[in-house]
C-alpha cells in the first residue's frame, strides 16, 4: 500500500486538509512543509513511501474520539461537547503585562512562564508569527520569556504546529504543549497507533 498516494487522495487533494503538520512531524524526514502564497502544503522529499504513521495519525480523515478517550482516560466523557475534565475554571493572569499581551486572560501564557521560571519545563511548544513573513506562523520550542510571549494570542491563519514533532525530543527533557483539539488528537493518535 502506498501511504503517500493514499494521503494525497483522501486528504491533501480534498477540502479536508487543515494543515496541522502532523503528517510531516512524524514522517522521519520523508515530508516537509512548503509555503506557497501564504499556505502550507506537505511535499515528499525522499524516494519510496512515507511511514504508515504519517497517514494514520492525520486527523483530517476523522478522529476516533471514543477509542482515544478510552486509551488516554480509560473512560468516555460525561459530555462529548466538553470532553474529559476534573474541574473547570474561569480565570485570568494577574500580571498585567502578561494579560495585556495574551488572549482570553493570559492563563496559558502565564502557566508556561511560571513553569519555565521554576525550572519545571525546558520549553513550551507554541506558535509565533514568522519574522520574514509576519502573516504566517511557525512552530517553535520557546525557551525564554520573550519567546513564550511571542506565542501568546490566537493565530488566525494557517498554523501547522505539529511539524515541530520532527524536532522532538532533541535536547529537551520536559516540554509543555498548547494546541488545538485536532492537533492534540493527532498526537494522541500517534501514541494510540504506536
Amino acid at each position: 500500500m502506498n501511504y503517500w498516494e493514499k494521503l494525497k487522495k483522501e486528504v491533501l487533494n480534498t477540502d479536508l486538509y487543515t494543515r496541522s503538520g502532523t503528517e510531516v512531524g512524524v514522517s522521519d524526514g520523508t515530508l516537509r512543509l512548503q509555503e506557497k502564497d501564504g499556505d502550507y502544503f506537505p511535499v515528499k522529499v525522499s524516494d519510496g513511501d512515507i511511514p504508515e504513521i504519517s497517514y494514520l495519525a492525520n486527523t483530517d480523515k476523522g478522529i476516533p474520539y471514543p477509542k482515544l478517550n478510552e486509551f488516554i482516560f480509560g473512560q468516555h466523557p460525561q459530555n462529548w461537547l466538553v470532553g474529559n475534565y476534573k474541574k473547570i475554571f474561569i480565570g485570568y493572569w494577574k500580571d498585567e503585562n502578561i494579560r495585556s499581551n495574551a488572549a482570553s486572560g493570559g492563563v496559558l501564557s502565564g502557566i508556561q512562564l511560571y513553569l519555565l521560571e521554576k525550572g519545571l519545563i525546558d520549553g513550551a511548544i507554541t506558535l509565533r508569527m514568522r519574522k520574514d513573513k509576519p502573516y504566517l506562523t511557525e512552530s517553535i520550542i520557546a525557551t525564554t520569556q520573550a519567546e513564550i510571549l511571542e506565542g501568546a494570542q490566537s493565530k488566525y491563519t494557517t498554523a501547522p504546529l505539529n511539524d515541530i514533532l520532527a524536532k522532538l525530543p532533541g535536547s529537551h527533557q520536559s516540554l509543555i504543549y498548547t494546541g488545538l483539539p485536532e492537533e492534540i488528537a493527532a498526537i494522541r493518535s500517534v501514541f494510540y497507533l504506536d
